[in-house]
């Protein structure tokens, strides 16, 4: 198994979308308007993996809360080991880079912030 950087390309070019560019590094480094809209985004894309997984990303990352949680703390609330909320991680982080549908829907999103 191995495992998944969000800076990694998704399609495995050089010169490519890399998940961390959706999700960026500031939880202020979008206007309250690109905020809704990318979370409707987020929402969308989000929806596509099974529940829990989508839960692991979205506390990992902070995406319903200010501050994200480490793998231990995901474990705690949940009630599961750390390693299988880090696969569980890695294994929705893959299904997300993967698909090229939800690859386009996130290229727009970069796209259109990128020019504004």
């Amino acid at each position: 198994m191995y495992g998944v950087s969000l800076d990694s390309p998704v399609d495995g070019k050089e010169d490519t979308l890399v998940f961390s560019d959706i999700l960026g590094t500031e939880p202020e480094q979008y206007m309250d308007g690109d905020k809704s809209e990318l979370r409707a985004v987020l929402d969308s894309v989000l929806q596509t993996i099974p529940h829990l997984e989508e839960k692991v990303i979205r506390l990992y990352f902070g995406l319903d809360f200010l501050t994200s949680m480490t793998l231990e703390e995901i474990a705690k609330e949940l009630e599961l080991h750390r390693e299988v909320v880090r696969h569980m991680k890695e294994k929705a982080l893959r299904r997300l880079m993967g698909n090229p549908m939800i690859k386009e829907k996130l290229e727009i999103f970069i796209k259109s912030q990128l020019l504004r």
